[in-house]
């Protein structure tokens, strides 16, 4: 298993320090905090609802861009700008 299997957790870690604890951040999307844990902690991609509950919660303090790094242009390709700007930045 390589770090490359985990881009996703510097953006949920930010999440979670955001909401303040990982219950807390579970509660605003409706999941448990062991879901958040095994995204943390284990080879879990977080689900694309997963990323949009956690941006609209968070009020795009953390992008699901940034959640899922290497396919969010597929996965939401309304997010894919012409002016060339990385979203996964915001």
């Amino acid at each position: 298993m390589t770090l490359d299997q985990f881009k996703h957790r510097p953006a949920l870690a930010a999440a979670v320090s955001i909401a303040r604890s990982k219950a807390a951040l579970a509660r605003m999307i409706d999941a448990s905090p062991q879901q958040i844990g095994n995204w943390l902690t284990r080879d879990k991609e977080i689900d694309p609802v997963f990323c949009a509950r956690i941006e609209a919660s968070l009020g795009g303090r953390v992008t699901r861009a940034q959640l899922r790094p290497d396919d969010w242009r597929t996965v939401w390709p309304e997010l894919v700008q012409d002016t060339g700007k990385d979203v996964t930045h915001a």
